[in-house]
């Protein structure tokens, strides 16, 4: 299709404010799908689904009746597949799609709670400590959690050294922090999928990389046998250098998920995303544009 079709199109389609809203939505919802598909690092096999699409196209153009027919049965049942193949990533769809109109409350951050609980990790990786802290995103984690104990009591070293001292019976939980509090401690992380990752550590690794998989939470990872720290976010699995590293990476994840300058991170935001959102806009076009 040439430029010249393209306007002749769009020129003699009726346009109104309706179909401004009604391309603005699809291409909201576009934008999210690309987004989950990012945080879920499932492009892979939305790949190979274009690719499907793209020989069932192909078939039709040349007219391959065996091939059409063999398409046509599977798209029969395509929602289904969709829904079985996708079903993690959908929720996840739904709950970003959530956060829209109901964003998670989180207490902003404070610089006492930062450094403190930087310094009582430094004392875990020295004596070798083994611990789990959740500091939650946009997306609540409390439908992942199991179990554990409300505390909403103000972070401190004695609290956190006391809660992970391998005699007291939660210490093989996780601690979920909003603010500067502790909002519950003991709780239990759902494991990761992607064992291989975090093939060399153990459970309290593998559950830290399981709530990343799942949300936009950012978990650190005390390893009592090695004495090293690690984070997960985003489904990925990192172990760091040292404590300061900790802190720049603590400081990057509030400053993005709750900043204090909005106009300056929505301006950077709009810079990073620039490629999704065109992307987005320009399929809610077509898709438009092809529907008249």
């Amino acid at each position: 299709m040439n430029l010249n079709l393209l306007l002749n199109i769009f020129n003699r389609a009726p346009f109104g404010i309706k179909d401004v809203f009604d391309i603005l939505i699809v291409a909201a919802l576009i934008y999210l799908a690309i987004v989950v598909f990012q945080r879920t690092k499932s492009a892979p096999i939305m790949a190979g689904i274009i690719i499907l699409f793209v020989i069932y196209g192909l078939s039709i153009f040349f007219n391959l009746e065996i091939t059409k027919k063999i398409f046509q049965s599977i798209f029969s049942f395509f929602l289904v597949i969709m829904a079985i193949i996708f079903q993690k990533e959908l929720r996840r769809f739904f709950a970003i799609v959530g956060i829209v109109g109901l964003k998670h409350k989180q207490a902003p951050l404070y610089e006492d709670m930062v450094k403190t609980v930087i310094n009582t990790v430094e004392i875990f990786i020295r004596k070798k400590i083994g611990a789990l802290i959740v500091f939650p995103g946009l997306e609540s984690v409390d439908r992942h959690i199991e179990g554990g104990y409300y505390l909403e009591g103000k972070i401190s070293e004695p609290l956190l050294l006391s809660i992970f001292d391998p005699s007291s019976p939660g210490h093989d939980g996780a601690v979920i922090v909003e603010g500067n509090k502790i909002k519950k401690f003991a709780a239990h992380l759902p494991l990761a999928e992607n064992v291989r990752a975090v093939k060399n550590f153990g459970t309290r690794h593998r559950a830290a990389l399981g709530l990343s998989e799942i949300s936009d939470a950012l978990i650190v990872a005390i390893s009592e046998e090695k004495g090293t720290v690690s984070i997960c976010r985003d489904k990925s699995f990192k172990t760091l250098q040292n404590a300061q590293e900790l802190k720049d990476i603590i400081d990057d994840f509030f400053e993005e998920k709750f900043p204090k300058n909005k106009l300056a991170t929505s301006k950077k935001w709009l810079k990073e995303n620039a490629p999704p959102i065109i992307l987005s806009f320009v399929s809610a076009l077509a898709i438009w544009l092809v529907s008249k």
